[in-house]
């Protein structure tokens, strides 16, 4: 038996709320991408019962798309809120990816912007006016190409800071094998959800983010009873087949985010690609 079947046709309400929501959202093209959203959450919608609706429309009322070019201005301003004895106080900035490349050798996502942050943002920074800047893919290239660096300010970025657990880890590794005394780390990001932040400065490492998120449900000023509202996605998340540390989105971050690659730590209904019996779940902001 399908977990999922047709409740309903969505109402005039309905329709206008999805439209007015995806279009604050960056969605009003009628081709292509916003074409294929607005399409692929008309049939979600249809599969849901009207309280797990207005939930669904409610969080994307609420929803941050962050496309390919919003990131590289947010990463900007969120580099320029260093401040500058930070900067003044070392010779060298060294840019470093937040998640390193896999080791498959396909790229994580913050490994992209190292080149542009490299060449085309920080060389035009008063901040950095005078430093020696330099990029690594990984942080042994680092140890390898510059063991006598001098006093370096090491920006570890990525385009988004979900839980913090792996910010955390590459923290640790960096410390444990990379680091040198005269070394000051910090963490940059477009987009951070607090929760993320608030673990990484447990380590005593500042994060910079030019938009900061808080959870979806949990923290939302939008829902009366926000109890009642986790009990109606834990339900459907159950349905859906969400396990473990995705429930609520990666280590319950309860995301209401799309990057250029939807985070995991947003909530499943948006991204995921099959109901617990194996059918195709229309997820309109599914994880390529």
């Amino acid at each position: 038996m399908p977990a999922f079947e047709k409740q309903s046709d969505l109402t005039t309400l309905e329709v206008a709320r999805l439209g007015s929501a995806l279009s604050a959202c960056g969605f009003a093209d009628v081709h292509g991408e916003g074409a294929f959203v607005f399409q692929r959450f008309g049939v979600l919608l249809t599969l849901l019962s009207s309280a797990e609706r207005d939930l669904v429309l409610t969080l994307l009322e609420d929803f941050l798309n962050c496309g390919l070019f919003q990131v590289f201005p947010l990463v900007t301003q969120a580099i320029e809120q260093i401040p500058p004895p930070v900067v003044d106080a070392v010779d060298n900035v060294v840019f470093l990816p937040l998640a390193e490349t896999k080791k498959n050798g396909k790229p994580k996502s913050s490994s992209t912007f190292l080149y542009m942050l490299e060449h085309h943002v920080a060389p035009f920074l008063e901040l950095f006016s005078g430093k020696h800047i330099a990029s690594y893919e990984r942080m042994d290239s680092l140890a390898a190409e510059a063991p006598g660096r001098g006093p370096s300010l090491i920006i570890m970025v990525d385009d988004f800071v979900g839980s913090g657990e792996s910010a955390t880890k590459t923290i640790g590794r960096f410390r444990a094998k990379v680091a040198k005394p005269t070394d000051s780390v910090v963490v940059v990001a477009a987009v951070a959800q607090q929760q993320g932040i608030n673990l990484i400065r447990a380590e005593t490492v500042e994060v910079y983010a030019a938009v900061h998120r808080v959870k979806g449900i949990s923290d939302s000023a939008k829902l009366a009873d926000q109890a009642h509202a986790l009990t109606i996605m834990d339900s459907l998340e159950e349905r859906l087949g969400i396990h473990g540390d995705y429930r609520r989105g990666f280590r319950q971050c309860e995301s209401l985010v799309k990057m250029i690659r939807t985070p995991n730590n947003t909530f499943p209904v948006f991204w995921h690609p099959r109901t617990s019996t194996g059918e195709e779940w229309p997820a309109p902001f599914r994880r390529h």
